[in-house]
């Protein structure tokens, strides 16, 4: 009962989220097409490497100040796990064999060294989106109680669900706004029933810099 009720709220919280941050976000439409250089990509998840959250918690140390491309769609699939990680499309890497119970819920430590709080947490949170979208997913896990401290670290569930109404692949596109901001589009497809494509989808975000570091700006995760 008690996981159901976070099903619930999390699916619910995750659609008010893509619905805030849609009516405020950058119309694709209002990125310039030839302002910059441009990339497409097969998918792939890298946020998970290594098997922990540490390598990412780091601020990135661009070259000359700027990301490349790749550091873009790196940071994307970071962001997007971490997103999944409190709507409960994905988990963090996490050690099964450290649990404690909390209210009938089982939860496993976290394997990351400096991820090890919720404090720590919403740093880690902090490199990726800016401030507002942080707020709002350390708001959610107060709602839901996705990740808890224990004694020796942080603790969260390891439900999660994946959509099956859209492709396992993307691929991504980055185009220049301006000297601090740079358009990612992320294609996907949306599926039938029975796995044949339905249709073909673009999804923008902004990835911009704000007091000096670059995170996503009004970011929308599509797949909830």
């Amino acid at each position: 009962m008690e996981m159901n009720n976070i099903y619930r709220n999390s699916l619910a919280f995750a659609a008010s989220i893509s619905l805030l941050l849609a009516l405020s976000a950058c119309s694709p439409d209002s990125v310039p097409d030839n302002s910059g250089s441009s990339v497409a990509e097969d998918s792939q998840n890298s946020a998970q490497d290594g098997d922990n959250i540490t390598a990412a918690f780091d601020i990135p140390d661009y070259p000359e100040g700027y990301p490349t491309e790749q550091n873009i769609i790196d940071a994307y699939k970071n962001a997007a796990d971490a997103v999944g990680w409190f709507s409960i499309t994905t988990a963090p890497p996490l050690d099964m064999d450290k649990s404690m119970d909390v209210d009938g819920i089982t939860y496993y430590k976290v394997k990351s060294e400096q991820v090890d709080s919720l404090e720590t947490l919403k740093m880690y949170l902090g490199t990726l989106f800016d401030a507002d979208m942080a707020d709002l997913l350390i708001d959610l896990n107060d709602e839901n109680q996705r990740f808890i401290e224990g004694d020796d670290g942080l603790y969260c569930t390891s439900f999660a669900f994946e959509p099956s109404y859209y492709s396992d692949d993307e691929t991504y596109a980055v185009t220049k706004v301006s000297d601090d901001e740079y358009n990612l589009a992320v294609s996907y497809q949306l599926l039938n029933d029975d796995g044949s494509v339905k249709a073909d989808r673009t999804q923008n975000c902004t990835f911009k810099k704000i007091n000096g570091r670059w995170v996503f700006y009004n970011f929308i995760l599509y797949r909830q």
